[in-house]
């Protein structure tokens, strides 16, 4: 059950963010790590 806030706001909690794979994407751990790396503003 995703939290409340909607999906996006549950993909970027870190415990859900670790087990998130798409097909042809990197895991959205490391997606995660590269926003954050880089500072990129990301909008919920």
């Amino acid at each position: 059950m995703w939290p409340s806030g909607g999906d996006a706001t549950a993909i970027v909690v870190e415990s859900t963010a670790e087990r998130i794979e798409g097909a042809g994407l990197p895991p959205m751990r490391e997606l995660l790590a590269k926003l954050k790396a880089h500072q990129a503003p990301v909008c919920v």
